[in-house]
């Protein structure tokens, strides 16, 4: 009898195994891992200086053809310490496109860089250049160098960074967003709002996101900022509204 309920303990302990390493390989091919995997091939490639394995795992279409490429790669190596980087956390846009978030432990700065990674027909690869990232579609561009303006159409589920840039003055830590936004379909407006600026390897984000979850008017501070041009705001809409919006940030 103490056999049998031994050789039944022992069965269960074997399934319940298989289980958990059957589920530990299925979160393993989950597109978030591919995501962080390839990211981390590269970042190894580029820290080792393996310039042509780093190649394969970009789709990048920033150079007109593969020696240009090489040149400015090699160019970009000398200029960080990829060791430092580690990844930090993820945004899933869907099955085939991921936001991977990556900082340098080597500094106290709360800066991250976000690299896009897509699914190019089966293929996880970064994504460079790519004339489809989504950005908002200006209209307007304000030339007063206290107050920029940015306007956006049809922002759905995932990040998208302002075609408008703007400029930020010396002394300055914070910058104020007076704006709007609204819903063009049955779901509420909600998103977030964090100064952004574009980078070799995507966009960086700083200081803190600000969570705007209505339709209307708002007011918000967006911190990290500091001396320097190129800016834009980063908003990500959380939920499965369409927003249009627009704002003005002074400083």
């Amino acid at each position: 009898m103490f056999t049998k309920k031994f050789n039944v303990v022992l069965l269960l302990m074997l399934l319940l195994t298989t289980f958990s390493f059957g589920s530990s390989s299925f979160a393993a091919e989950s597109p978030e891992s591919k995501a962080k995997e390839v990211v981390k091939e590269f970042l190894v490639a580029m820290d080792n200086g393996d310039i042509n394995k780093a190649l394969e795992l970009v789709v990048d279409t920033r150079f007109s053809n593969v020696k240009e490429q090489i040149k400015a790669y090699k160019e970009y190596r000398d200029t960080r310490n990829f060791r430092s980087l580690e990844i930090v956390s993820v945004d899933i846009e869907n099955e085939s496109s991921i936001f991977v978030k990556i900082k340098d432990i080597s500094t106290s700065s709360d800066t991250q860089e976000v690299i896009h990674v897509k699914n190019y027909n089966g293929q996880w690869k970064i994504s460079l250049g790519n004339s489809e990232e989504k950005s908002g579609k200006s209209s307007d561009v304000s030339i007063n160098t206290l107050a920029d303006h940015f306007s956006f159409t049809n922002f759905q589920y995932g990040p998208h960074y302002t075609i408008d840039k703007f400029s930020i003055p010396s002394g300055v830590s914070n910058v104020v967003v007076q704006g709007w936004q609204y819903s063009s379909n049955e779901y509420p407006a909600s998103a977030s709002y964090q100064l952004a600026r574009s980078t070799w390897l995507g966009q960086a984000i700083y200081g803190s996101a600000v969570d705007v979850d209505s339709n209307g008017e708002y007011t918000i501070t967006l911190t990290g900022a500091f001396e320097g041009s190129d800016f834009c705001i980063r908003i990500f809409v959380g939920n499965s509204s369409i927003i249009n919006g627009a704002g003005n940030v002074t400083y």
